[in-house]
């Protein structure tokens, strides 16, 4: 159960850092155009 709570936090930390970096470039992209 541990193991699965612990695996279950990184995925969703990793998915909040994914979701920050395609923000990002979407900020880009309207940047450029």
């Amino acid at each position: 159960m541990v193991d699965l709570l612990c695996c279950t936090a990184q995925n969703l930390v990793a998915e909040l850092d994914l979701r920050e970096a395609t923000g990002r470039e979407r900020y880009r992209a309207w940047g450029v155009l």
